[in-house]
């Protein structure tokens, strides 16, 4: 009686480990107090500079950071080719380093989501998942 109870059970169970899906999860800051656009903050006095960032700018934010994650994200699951050649002066040979995506998640892809952020000492901090599919699940494995 024992045996028929375990075995639907264990059948029950490892159907659920077949349907969870796996994530790849991470978090990704950017300093408020540095600015990389071209036009920083035309006009900007100290206290704007320390409020939170407007509707606009925080869009831009999210995306570069999504970006970000994007970039990491795929590097983790596909791997990089890195080229380097070390300089040497004496054969006129410059150093060369260069880092590329095997492959790389589609832009707006949307098993990319931000499930969480906060601000703290004008470090935006997003969290960010992504829902891995069988294929990618394996290579990553």
């Amino acid at each position: 009686m024992k045996k028929r109870i375990l075995i639907p059970l264990f059948l029950i169970l490892s159907g659920f480990s077949l349907i969870a899906d796996t994530y790849l999860y991470g978090e990704f800051i950017y300093n408020l107090n540095v600015d990389f656009r071209s036009d920083p903050f035309p006009g900007m006095t100290t206290d704007d500079f320390e409020s939170k960032p407007g509707e606009e700018y925080e869009e831009e934010v999210i995306e570069n950071l999504l970006e970000e994650a994007r970039w990491v994200f795929s590097a983790m699951i596909y791997g990089l080719k890195i080229t380097y050649t070390p300089s040497d002066i004496s054969r006129s040979v410059e150093q060369f380093f260069e880092v590329e995506l095997l492959a790389e998640i589609k832009r707006g892809d949307h098993r990319l989501v931000v499930y969480d952020t906060y601000l703290e000492d004008n470090l935006y901090h997003l969290f960010i998942r992504y829902s891995l599919d069988t294929y990618q699940n394996r290579r990553l494995e």
